[in-house]
Parts: structure tokens; sequence; C-alpha cells
């Protein structure tokens, strides 16, 4: 089995990246963004960049907080035990859970996907080989999201370092981070604060 170079992934992935983001932002001049993230399929090497509008991150947000209100109202009651543990499950989960000030759902981003980078003939290679290293023992976390993770936050601290984002309008604070399919988002910085 040969393991991805994943450090040449994290370069093609930065300068596809400040292309993507200088291009889109040339298109969308008169719009204010609130949250840019990669949305990937890791075992496939698929990655899109995707960004959120100031105005959909809060619509996406109260819809959000509305279906959990609604929940809470009809599931919630102290002498059902299912209800109970669906309580503490739901508030502990990052996407069904806790009420955030911003959408936490790549795919409900009003830009999902407005580009792809794609890593697919040796990604998918690599994590269907048969001594592919699968699942961390202590975690339960698979081994190439977690390497990709690192490749992510390596990248996202690039874009940052190389101003890709300003050539956005960004709210204060300006959200980066990624997730993984059906994941949680995970906000890796902060900017325009």
């Amino acid at each position: 089995m040969k393991e991805p170079d994943f450090a040449s992934n994290e370069r093609q992935l930065i300068d596809a990246s400040i292309l993507a983001i200088s291009e889109f932002a040339a298109q969308h001049t008169d719009e204010l963004f609130r949250y840019f993230a990669f949305d990937c399929n890791a075992d496939y090497g698929e990655i899109l960049p995707c960004l959120d509008t100031e105005e959909n991150s809060i619509a996406q947000a109260k819809k959000h907080e509305a279906r959990i209100s609604e929940r809470r109202l009809t599931q919630l009651s102290y002498d059902d035990k299912k209800s109970l543990e669906w309580a503490i499950n739901t508030f502990k989960n990052p996407i069904t859970g806790p009420v955030l000030p911003y959408n936490n759902n790549t795919g409900d981003f009003r830009y999902q996907g407005f580009a792809e980078v794609s890593f697919l003939d040796e990604w998918e290679e690599f994590s269907l080989a048969d001594d592919y290293p699968g699942e961390f023992a202590d975690s339960q976390d698979d081994y190439l999201e977690c390497t990709a993770a690192v490749m992510f936050s390596r990248t996202i601290d690039a874009l940052v370092e190389q101003k890709a984002f300003d050539c956005l309008q960004r709210t204060s604070p300006f959200l980066v981070g990624f997730a993984f399919h059906e994941g949680p988002q995970l906000v890796v910085r902060l900017l325009n604060c």
C-alpha cells in the first residue's frame, strides 16, 4: 500500500483554494460572507470549498433552533427514560444539538461546493487497501480523516497567512473550518475580529 503524499495534496489544496476563492469573490462582490469551510468525503478524496453568507447563516441557524425547540417540546419529559437519553445526546451532538448563532452545516451553506478539489485515485486506493490502518484503537477515529484533518488545519493556516480571504466581504467574526460528511463542523480560525 502506498500512502498518499499528503504534503503534496496540501500544496495543491492551498493553490486550488486561493484560485477558487479569488474567482468566486470576483463574481460575488455584493455579498457579505460569514463562514468558509472545506466539506470532505475522505474515503473518496473529494474536497468541496464552501462559503456561507451572513443572511443564509442566520436563516439556517433560526431554522435549526426552531426544529430543536419543537423537538424539545414534543419529546422531552421527566418520566420517559428514552426522552432523558435523547436530551443529553442531542445537546452533546454538535450537529443536532446546541443552538448556535451561525449555520453549522456545510450542506446548508449558500454556496456549498463552489469548487471541487479531488484526490480520488490515491485516497480511495489507500482507504480500500488490505493493509489500510483503519481506526485508531483508543479513539475509533479513522486514520485517513485524522490525516486529512491535519492537512485542513495546515491549509487553513496557509490561506489565512496568504490573505486568501481578504478579497471577500466578511462579517466579524468570519469563521474558517472544515467538516467530514455526516460529521460536525470544526471551526479552526476566527478572522476579522
